[in-house]
């Protein structure tokens, strides 16, 4: 090993050799190779000091490893010259583009590309987010747009008011639900208020039909018709038909027509009693039978 007064002979440190600079508390041992540093040994929580005010610090602890930007200015970290992140005041930042990646297979991306941020789950896994409660918040965090908690529920939000919400006996949506068809399987039940009315409502012209069916076959369809409305109040009568075993419509057993309110039957009508205030029209061919 060579000593410090051997550096005066003009010669160069070989790979062999140590420089030993002895202070209180400790030493540094250096080892040269040439004008090389390939070795830098230092002791717990002894310094290296980078900068004329030695802003940047690198020391390891008894249990941690530490670097320390304490100057002016942010801590970069650089690929190839190109800033990748950054250490600032406000923490771990990433500039547009350069991404956080997880995993083996980069399957798990998060970045920016300075118009919209990603979070994107790239390989052939799924992207679980686990939380007892779950909150999805509008930009400024005063509005809950989804949540999803422990107990079960999901609701989603529309300006801060939740409109449709899960429960263990199925779903509650607050507001208008418009649909381009729906099918039940089980009971529906509509509770209205005051005034409040079940609409189906299409362009003049179209049958607008609530039908009744048995294991998905025809037997009764109560609809008010497709024809046009032309004037004077003309088209949209409301129609009964009835349907054979096999599904297929017979005709219709009642019209009532809109322009006059006036009921037309097309089979027979069997009543207990009958009080009319005008005329009673029979047409060709029907009778009018009284029995005791």
């Amino acid at each position: 090993m060579s000593k410090i007064s051997e550096l005066s002979d003009g010669g160069s440190l070989i790979s062999s050799d140590y420089l030993i600079a002895v202070r209180s508390g400790g030493n540094v041992k250096v080892r040269m190779d040439q004008i090389n540093v390939d070795q830098v040994d230092l002791g717990d929580n002894e310094f290296i000091r980078l900068g004329n005010s030695q802003d940047l610090t690198m020391v390891h602890t008894s249990t941690q490893s530490i670097i320390n930007q304490a100057g002016i200015g942010d801590l970069l970290l650089q690929k190839a010259g190109t800033t990748k992140a950054s250490i600032t005041a406000n923490g771990l930042e990433f500039p547009d583009n350069s991404k956080a990646i997880f995993g083996a297979g980069s399957d798990l991306q998060i970045y920016s590309d300075g118009a919209t941020s990603y979070i994107k789950e790239s390989g052939s896994s799924d992207l679980k987010v686990q939380a007892d409660d779950f909150y999805v918040f509008n930009a400024a965090g005063n509005s809950v747009m989804i949540s999803a908690l422990d107990t079960g529920k999901v609701g989603l939000g529309f300006a801060g008011v939740e409109k449709f919400k899960t429960s263990s006996s199925g779903i509650s949506v607050t507001g208008t639900v418009t649909a381009d068809g729906a099918t039940f399987s089980g009971a529906v039940d509509i509770t209205a208020n005051v005034d409040d009315q079940l609409t189906l409502s299409r362009a003049a012209g179209n049958n607008r039909i609530i039908k009744y069916e048995t294991a998905g076959v025809s037997r009764w369809a109560v609809y008010a018709d497709g024809v046009a409305e032309a004037g004077s109040d003309a088209g949209s009568d409301y129609q009964i038909s009835y349907y054979n075993d096999a599904g297929v419509y017979q005709g219709n057993a009642l019209t009532l027509t809109r322009a006059t309110g006036a009921a037309t039957f097309s089979g027979t009508v069997t009543a207990d009693g009958l009080t009319s205030s005008g005329d009673v029209t029979l047409g060709n061919g029907a009778s009018l039978q009284i029995d005791d």
